[in-house]
């Protein structure tokens, strides 16, 4: 997943915003938020920034000069590029206009009737490894990658097993709020219930503090919600630091154990097996 900052470019009327640098796979891209409307995604030609841009609006490091976005370039597409043009008085960097999707892929139409426009998000916090954002009191945004491959059918088995699990286990896993998607590109993550002063269980001194609350959600999530996570470990589970709630987070690999020919025992096996290991440490 890309990192999330936020940090204000001074540049005048229309206002950018940058939302994040360098996605994970190509380190000549970065995300911007135009008049807190439009998103965008800027590719930067060799030589058309100075070296070190990609640590723009990081602490300690000095902004990086922009050109102004032209007016005439808002909202017409999500794809700009930055280049260099040579003109009568030398060379400059300028904003190229390309055509939406001429780089993403994988278009994920919207599926849920609960959505979440990201250019009406306000504020961005990072929180934890990266990958989640606080967006206010009471919400998490789990993004899908900003570029490469994206798995539309991954996300959607994650928010589907996500709901099925809040409704048939209240209380195992955070309440789903809606979907979040992008003019052009369609879905590119989703809402949960934002927990208060919540860590992942790695970051919990002694785990065995939570062993009778893990067995209990993980039985919940198999008995009640009929689900197997699959992919149980400390860093998927959610807990309050004065251990009044857990929840398990995380569902791109579960299984529905309502699906036919399924044998229940073997399917929360690896379930189970993790949560003993939990109960040991």
């Amino acid at each position: 997943m890309a990192n999330i900052q936020l940090s204000n470019l001074n540049l005048g009327d229309p206002t950018v915003t940058v939302l994040a640098v360098g996605p994970i796979d190509l380190a000549r891209w970065f995300k911007v938020i135009v008049n807190e409307r439009h998103i965008v995604y800027v590719e930067v030609d060799d030589g058309a920034l100075p070296r070190g841009w990609q640590d723009m609006g990081a602490a300690g490091n000095p902004m990086v000069t922009l050109p102004p976005f032209p007016p005439q370039y808002v909202g017409q597409s999500n794809y700009m590029g930055l280049s260099l043009a040579h003109t009568a008085t030398g060379r400059r960097t300028v904003w190229v206009l390309k055509q939406p999707f001429q780089f993403f892929k994988n278009h994920i139409e919207v599926w849920h009737n609960l959505s979440f426009d990201y250019a009406s998000i306000r504020r961005i916090r990072r929180i934890d490894n990266g990958y989640q954002g606080r967006l206010h009191d009471r919400s998490w945004l789990v993004q899908i990658p900003d570029v490469g491959q994206i798995y539309s059918s991954k996300l959607q088995q994650e928010v589907t097993l996500h709901q099925q699990a809040a409704a048939g286990a209240p209380g195992v896993v955070p309440a789903f709020l809606a979907l979040v998607t992008e003019p052009w590109r369609g879905v590119v993550g989703f809402l949960m219930e934002y927990i208060e002063d919540a860590v992942t269980l790695n970051k919990v001194p002694d785990k065995r503090v939570y062993n009778r609350m893990v067995r209990n959600a993980v039985e919940r999530l198999h008995n009640e919600a009929l689900i197997a996570h699959q992919d149980l470990h400390d860093e998927n589970i959610l807990v309050k630091r004065d251990g009044s709630r857990l929840v398990l987070i995380d569902f791109e690999q579960a299984l529905d154990l309502r699906r036919p020919g399924l044998d229940f025992e073997t399917s929360v096996r690896s379930d189970n097996m993790a949560w003993q290991m939990f109960s040991k440490r």
